[in-house]
């Protein structure tokens, strides 16, 4: 079985298999074009010769980038992900993706395809909606939900190399759209937000860096009073009006953490509270333990709670988001001269490396602090 492999432009090949003749005597050959570097080039027509002797070759399919990407979402992105990343998975696809690149054949579908919907999202949105542009962080999440796709478009044999390559990924400096108030400045939202319905769950948020979706999962069995401390294993996901829960993001999410007083005094506050609300509601109270919940029981609606915090964050004059509270907890923890590897393990991040990567603008402080503690300590023994 001959092939040949020739190069078409940079990183693009051309590949050809002769498999013999048809009836009327005319040369059959498959033709494939691959992207990427020659190694790769050599791997597909390999693998293409390897499928026809063992009779399991398949003529490619002229199938678009949209159509895979559904694919995709109705099966791999079903069986591997949490109901609350699939619900945004598909709003990527359909609201940025397949707008400005489902319509190219994902055969045909190039790194300079992909890098120029990038610009253009930075710069106005996107091909069908233009407006405001995406921030880099948000366009790296497109970057690596489209990545995850063509990696397993690899594994299905619809192409050879993945042109959502790394280097062409937004650079994001990870401290960019995170923003910290101090505790100054926490106190005196506070003060504005006093009259706000989800003032203590506020509260709950600085005094814990806990994610929103934990923190409206908290349920009073899972307080050790003994102890101080709260155990974090669920969170509660709101997908167009439905509420329910669902197990943490990774194993590090599921954590014991240590409370302070402060804090233990503002769930005993809500533990009265709520056996207020038990008695005026009688019947029509729906007791599913949560600690932090509307009213009548239920769970707490969490856009709700979104849209009032930003209300009162306007009114103070702030530009936190409710996640930065989770920011500024960790803010406050490493200026009080907490190891990372501690303040890792209470947010629930995977690896410090994580804590180090979002909070290394704090560090530089934080190394002089601790050069003038040595230098308190053992500075004029050790010379």
């Amino acid at each position: 079985m001959q092939g040949s492999i020739k190069q078409r432009g940079d990183n693009s090949w051309r590949i050809r298999i002769f498999t013999g003749y048809d009836e009327k005597g005319k040369q059959l050959y498959i033709t494939k074009t691959v992207r990427g570097k020659k190694k790769d080039a050599d791997a597909a027509a390999r693998a293409i010769i390897d499928d026809l002797g063992k009779g399991l070759y398949k003529k490619p399919q002229k199938i678009t980038l949209a159509q895979y990407m559904r694919t995709y979402m109705e099966t791999t992105a079903k069986l591997i992900n949490a109901l609350p990343t699939q619900h945004r998975y598909n709003e990527i696809v359909d609201l940025h993706l397949a707008p400005s690149l489902g319509a190219i054949e994902i055969q045909q579908l190039t790194t300079t395809d992909i890098r120029q919907y990038y610009a253009e999202a930075l710069e106005s949105g996107n091909r069908q909606s233009v407006g405001k542009g995406l921030s880099k962080r948000t366009i790296l999440h497109h970057h690596r939900l489209l990545h995850k796709i063509l990696e397993q478009a690899v594994e299905d044999n619809l192409i050879a190399v993945n042109p959502a390559t790394k280097k062409i990924a937004p650079k994001v400096d990870d401290n960019a759209e995170m923003n910290i108030i101090t505790p100054d400045e926490a106190e005196i939202f506070l003060k504005t937000a006093n009259s706000c319905k989800y003032l203590e769950c506020i509260k709950f948020a600085l005094q814990t860096g806990m994610r929103r979706g934990e923190i409206s999962a908290c349920k009073f069995s899972d307080i050790n009073w003994e102890n101080s401390t709260l155990s974090i294993n669920r969170g509660l996901s709101d997908i167009e009006g439905i509420r329910g829960e669902r197990s943490t993001k990774t194993r590090a999410g599921r954590r014991i953490i240590e409370l302070m007083p402060t804090t233990m005094d503002l769930l005993k506050q809500a533990k009265a509270t709520q056996a207020q609300n038990r008695l005026f509601f009688e019947e029509a109270f729906t007791n599913h333990d949560y600690i932090f919940c509307e009213a009548n029981g239920e769970p707490m609606h969490l856009d709700a709670l979104t849209h009032s915090f930003m209300w009162y964050r306007n009114k103070a004059g702030l530009k936190i988001t409710f996640h930065d509270l989770r920011h500024c907890h960790a803010s406050y923890l490493l200026a009080a001269g907490v190891h990372p590897k501690i303040v890792s393990e209470r947010l629930g991040h995977s690896s410090i490396q994580i804590t180090m990567d979002l909070y290394s603008h704090l560090l530089p402080s934080l190394q002089a602090a601790g050069v003038a503690k040595l230098q308190e300590l053992v500075g004029y023994k050790i010379a």
